[in-house]
């Protein structure tokens, strides 16, 4: 996999579209940007390709500890149509399995 193809995006509190986030994580982002304390995260675009290296430092960049790996459609909320609750949810996952995780809920990625 090429490194220039990576499209990952570490998030602070910033404005970014739910076409590139998916619901949950543009509400996240929004959360931030509105001052509200949320813990360190990132999220992966639906075109993202990264390398295992890249995916575990950006994990290592969260610090110790267990993490959630969830989907967030592009589609997954709308005027006429919600998705909420039939995505995948891995909470409490280890450094070692995140990777594994992403793999698992990247099918919903443009729903």
């Amino acid at each position: 996999m090429e490194s220039s193809h990576f499209a990952m995006i570490f998030l602070e509190p910033c404005s970014l579209h739910a076409s590139q986030l998916g619901g949950k994580g543009a509400a996240l982002a929004r959360l931030g940007e509105l001052g509200f304390e949320i813990p360190e995260w990132f999220a992966i675009t639906p075109d993202a390709i990264w390398t295992p290296s890249q995916l575990e430092n950006a994990v290592a960049a969260l610090g110790a500890g267990l993490f959630a790996v969830r989907s967030s459609g592009t589609m997954e909320e709308g005027a006429g149509h919600s998705f909420a609750g039939q995505f995948e949810s891995y909470l409490e996952i280890s450094a070692n399995d995140v990777a594994a995780k992403i793999a698992a809920v990247r099918p919903h990625r443009t729903i």
